[in-house]
C-alpha cells in the first residue's frame, strides 16, 4: 500500500503545504492499481449504470460500499471470452475494445467502449460464461463491482432486487 499527499481545493485538513489529503492506492504486480474515490463520486457513476437506474441514493450507496475503482495499464484483458468471472465494470477514463472469436479462431472487434460505457451486466447478473473479450486500449480507470459482493449484499438489503427488476 503507497499512501501520497495529494494537493486540492476541497480537502479535509489544512497542512505546511496548504490544502491536500491522503489518498491511498495500492499498487499491485498484474499492472492494476486499486484508486481511493470518494462515495459520492461512485454514487454518481453507479447511478449512470441501466441496471441501477431505478435504485434510491441509500441503495446506490450500499452498491457504492462495495465498488472498487482500478487504473490498469494498456493492453490489459480484463475479461475473456469463456471465463466464467461474473464481475461488472463501469468506465470512468479510457477506452477498451471488445472482441470474440469466430469459429475460425479469427479475433473479430465487436464494439469499443468509452469513458461512461459499462460492460459486463450478463454475466453479472446470470453468472454464465463470458460471451467477449475486452481489453485497454490505452491507459484506464474501471469502477468494478464483484458479483459474489453483490450477491451477498442484495442478502442482506433484499429491498434492492425489486427496484433492480424495475430498471
Amino acid at each position: 500500500r503507497l499512501c501520497i499527499l495529494v494537493a486540492c481545493r476541497a480537502v479535509s485538513r489544512p497542512t505546511a503545504f496548504g490544502l491536500a489529503r491522503m489518498v491511498s492506492i495500492d499498487v499491485r504486480a498484474s499492472g492494476e492499481e486499486l484508486m481511493s474515490t470518494p462515495q459520492d463520486e461512485i454514487r454518481e457513476m453507479l447511478s449512470r449504470i441501466k441496471l441501477f437506474s431505478e435504485l434510491s441514493e441509500p441503495e446506490l450507496a450500499q452498491i457504492a460500499s462495495i465498488a472498487q475503482r482500478r487504473r490498469h495499464e494498456p493492453h490489459k484483458v480484463i475479461v475473456r471470452q469463456g471465463d466464467v468471472n461474473g464481475d461488472m465494470y463501469y468506465v470512468v477514463k479510457g477506452l477498451l475494445k471488445v472482441t470474440a472469436c469466430d469459429s475460425h479462431g479469427r479475433e473479430i472487434v465487436m464494439n469499443l467502449l468509452k469513458s461512461g460505457d459499462s460492460f459486463g451486466e450478463i454475466a453479472f447478473l446470470d453468472g454464465r460464461a463470458r460471451s467477449a473479450t475486452v481489453t485497454t486500449i490505452d491507459p484506464c480507470e474501471l469502477l468494478e463491482i464483484r458479483r459474489g459482493d453483490f450477491f451477498r449484499l442484495l442478502h442482506r438489503f433484499p429491498a434492492i432486487n425489486t427496484n433492480l427488476l424495475m430498471a
